[in-house]
């Protein structure tokens, strides 16, 4: 009896570390362990409303002029040296080099959109350092689009569940990882003020 509790806790222990872990072997969405530094990623919001147009008049109007606006949001990185680490390692620098966003349309009534992906250049320094890096979740080009243009004086929202996935390469080391943060954003026309 005891010999299959035993395999039964195993089998269960082994099952939460398979599908606890995140992509690129970090802890979970959000972080990379590297080898002498974890590095997490936060976003600044949880949900975005991102306008599709700016009007100078009423929907209609024919002196309406529209003006479409890129959306950045920023994303707080965290470096923090690993513990165990012998006295003679240092922590390294993280580069980050690009990064993929990936909208999943959060309902039936809400189009399939292509992910983005932009090259990044910044450093989060090892010393248990923070830098906030503006990631850019929405183009000037995606609301252009047929997709999001359509949107234009309707009463249309477009839901999607967002992910930032991130690339990044441990300088000293040369340990590349991939983490992410997640965010929801909403695409509509919204009432200009």
């Amino acid at each position: 009896m005891k010999k299959r509790i035993m395999i039964v806790s195993l089998m269960v222990l082994s099952s939460m570390a398979l599908f606890s872990c995140g992509g690129g072997g970090g802890v979970g969405g959000g972080a990379e362990v590297f080898k002498t530094v974890t590095l997490t990623a936060q976003s600044a919001f949880n949900i975005v409303d991102s306008d599709v147009a700016t009007h100078s008049a009423g929907c209609g109007d024919a002196a309406d002029t529209v003006a479409v606006t890129a959306d950045d949001i920023d994303v707080l990185f965290t470096s923090t040296i690993n513990p165990g680490l012998p006295a003679s390692v240092t922590g390294s620098d993280v580069r980050l080099e690009s990064v993929v966003v990936k909208y999943k349309p959060a309902d039936s009534t809400s189009p399939a959109i292509p992910d983005q992906k932009y090259a990044l250049s910044a450093i989060v320094l090892a010393n248990s350092s923070s830098l906030t890096v503006p990631i850019r979740i929405a183009s000037q080009a995606m609301k252009l689009s047929t997709t999001l243009s359509a949107l234009r004086c309707t009463a249309t929202t477009y839901s999607y569940f967002v992910t930032l996935e991130f690339n990044g390469v441990e300088i000293e080391t040369g340990k590349s990882g991939t983490f992410e943060t997640n965010l929801t954003i909403n695409f509509a026309d919204f009432v200009d003020s």
